[in-house]
């Protein structure tokens, strides 16, 4: 009988230990959340969980958490789609060290579906360009500006730390003359969709940063001109294109407000004007909807500000 006892007590300690108990019992989540019906290109997507996620993504980006409010967002890729999937995880994991190892940890998963509204590429209007200014960056030189366009990838890949800083402002007060995501065509016949906004600026406005910020790239391309990329942490960026003069370097640490160089016409430019984007982890968002998002969440310290106190 005592032998007995020993070979169940072995068999339990051995139940225990083995490494199967580590493998997590998958069940999927039926989340009661819902997201919008329709989605404009370059808004921002944000979903709300009443647990911490061990993993939240759109289209395979880890979606940035707003720390505290259990609330994650991003954009959706709208230039060769027109809907996106949020994937979720989240581990029930057991209160303590006994319940652990008796029992598997439980991985719930969930995904969720929405949709993009956005003009069709054929659409597009014609850009009116110069032959002077076209025959600066016609496709002769279109090996020089894959390099420059892989220069400004690079450079967005260094974005450093989280994204804490919610108080965003447009960098100039001044009429809109063509608007984020409308589709364009170029005078070779190419077609594409416009990845900022347009801001009419006199030559030369000063032109302050939108937010708190670190140079990440600061030089003279062909197609964006004049340009500066302002790093806010955990791959977001803002840009600034066409400018006549850069008054920062990369490296540079500045403040909302603080002048990052002067508004002008170079570049692929119809008249001058600032062309102003912000970017989520590669992926264009629509700067004004953005501003609105972060405008929500600014607190009077720069902090993020709780909407669900």
């Amino acid at each position: 009988m005592r032998l007995i006892q020993w070979i169940a007590i072995l068999f339990s300690i051995a139940l225990v230990l083995h490494p199967s108990r580590n493998i997590p019992q998958t069940i999927k989540w039926d989340i009661n959340y819902q997201l919008k019906s329709i989605y404009q290109p370059g808004e921002v997507v944000e979903f709300k969980s009443d647990y911490p996620l061990a993993v939240a993504r759109l289209d395979g980006k880890t979606l940035t958490p707003i720390f505290g409010l259990r609330s994650y967002w991003g954009t959706a890729g709208f230039q060769r789609r027109d809907q996106f999937t949020i994937y979720g995880e989240f581990f029930d994991r057991k209160p303590n060290w006994l319940m652990s190892h008796l029992f598997h940890t439980t991985e719930y998963f969930f995904t969720l579906h929405g949709k993009i509204d956005r003009l069709p590429i054929d659409q597009a209007s014609k850009l009116q360009l110069s032959r002077k200014t076209w025959s600066k960056m016609d496709d002769k030189f279109a090996q020089e500006k894959r390099a420059q366009s892989r220069k400004i990838r690079t450079a967005m890949k260094q974005s450093q730390g989280n994204f804490t800083n919610y108080c965003f402002k447009k960098p100039l007060n001044s009429f809109i003359v063509s608007d984020f995501a409308s589709p364009r065509t170029l005078p070779n016949g190419k077609s594409y969709y416009h990845t900022g906004l347009d801001m009419r600026a006199r030559t030369p406005t000063p032109l302050p940063a939108a937010a708190r910020g670190r140079v990440l790239l600061a030089e003279k391309m062909i197609v964006p001109g004049n340009i500066v990329i302002l790093d806010h942490g955990g791959g977001i960026v803002s840009r600034y294109l066409h400018l006549s003069q850069i008054d920062v370097k990369p490296g540079d640490y500045l403040e909302q407000g603080d002048i990052i160089g002067l508004t002008g016409g170079t570049g692929r430019v119809e008249a001058p004007h600032l062309h102003f984007e912000i970017v989520w982890k590669g992926r264009g968002m629509d700067p004004l909807n953005f501003i609105e998002f972060s405008k929500a969440r600014c607190s009077n310290n720069g902090t993020v500000r709780n909407l669900n106190p």
